[in-house]
């Protein structure tokens, strides 16, 4: 994954295949889950400006965030929902779990800009998920 913590923008490297030149290796943009590991893996210190890159991208609505869990995909991105969708926009608890692990683990108890965001992102997506697998 490429981030440029300036702009937030994350990409990833993937292959995109084109009819009449094959496969072709390009940085293309996809905000996924793809994204968080190097959150997930707690590898992003907990005052850097790409912490706070990437917990807005899980809280927002218009990305990542849903009222169940969330998203593989963000919505935004031209494959969200589309051909097998299999990572392509489904909720995934076993990654939830990991970002709540995460978010308790390594940004929550520690001091640094974005404790209290990562307090609020947890309390909300632990409770989400709670009301979604017990209702």
């Amino acid at each position: 994954m490429y981030c440029d913590v300036t702009t937030g923008i994350c990409k990833d490297y993937d292959e995109l295949e084109d009819e009449d030149e094959g496969l072709e290796h390009v940085f293309v943009c996809h905000r996924r889950y793809a994204s968080l590991f190097p959150m997930l893996l707690g590898l992003v210190p907990p005052d850097s400006k790409k912490l706070g890159h990437i917990l807005s991208m899980i809280e927002d609505p218009e990305e990542l965030w849903t009222e169940f869990g969330i998203r593989s995909l963000s919505k935004h991105d031209e494959f969200y929902g589309q051909g097998e969708n299999y990572w392509q926009g489904p909720i995934w608890i076993n990654i939830n779990y990991l970002i709540l692990s995460s978010l308790h683990r390594n940004y929550m108890g520690v001091e640094g800009p974005y404790q209290e965001q990562a307090w609020s992102i947890y309390t909300r997506l632990h409770d989400n998920l709670i009301a979604n697998v017990f209702e």
